[in-house]
């Protein structure tokens, strides 16, 4: 940590008692801490250490699990496509919006599906399979009421990605 910045710990702890909690808020931190809060968004690897231990230094009074701080109302970038963004430009904290096209193979998000028999109402969850690439066995087809004991519905399945 650099020495030139713990001189902004206190007015950090202060912001902390007002606003507890692990969500800071920038434009509020640039209206309580100027210098700080334009150095975050300027150089944020070398001041989110002082942040973050002001935040610890304030929270070991009220709760002992730790936390890990929230930057909200970041900055928006200006540019309208990603892609203009320059090296130089990207170092600082910025936040981007848009929607996030991505091609190529994606990653499986879903890790449990729920189902229900349009029949007979019955639910059961299906989960995916991590060694088989995250693939899922999904039914396709029900067997007929009639042909089980129990009436209940039996499902054949089919391994879907």
């Amino acid at each position: 940590m650099d020495e030139r910045l713990t001189q902004y710990k206190p007015a950090l702890t202060a912001y902390f008692e007002i606003h507890p909690g692990p969500e800071v808020d920038i434009q509020i931190l640039l209206s309580r801490c100027p210098q700080f809060a334009t150095l975050l968004i300027q150089n944020p690897t070398m001041c989110l250490p002082v942040l973050e231990s002001a935040f610890a230094q304030g929270l070991s009074t009220t709760v002992s699990s730790p936390q890990q701080l929230q930057l909200t109302n970041v900055p928006p970038c200006l540019k309208k496509r990603v892609s203009a963004l320059r090296s130089k430009e990207a170092v600082g904290l910025m936040g981007v919006e848009g929607t996030v096209v991505r091609i190529g193979m994606t990653r499986m998000l879903e890790k449990v599906r729920q189902f229900e028999c349009a029949k007979c109402n019955t639910t059961w969850e299906v989960t995916s399979r991590p060694e088989e690439q995250n693939r899922m066995v999904v039914p396709v087809r029900i067997r007929p009421h009639y042909l089980r004991r129990d009436r209940a519905c039996i499902f054949e399945s089919d391994d879907v990605p």
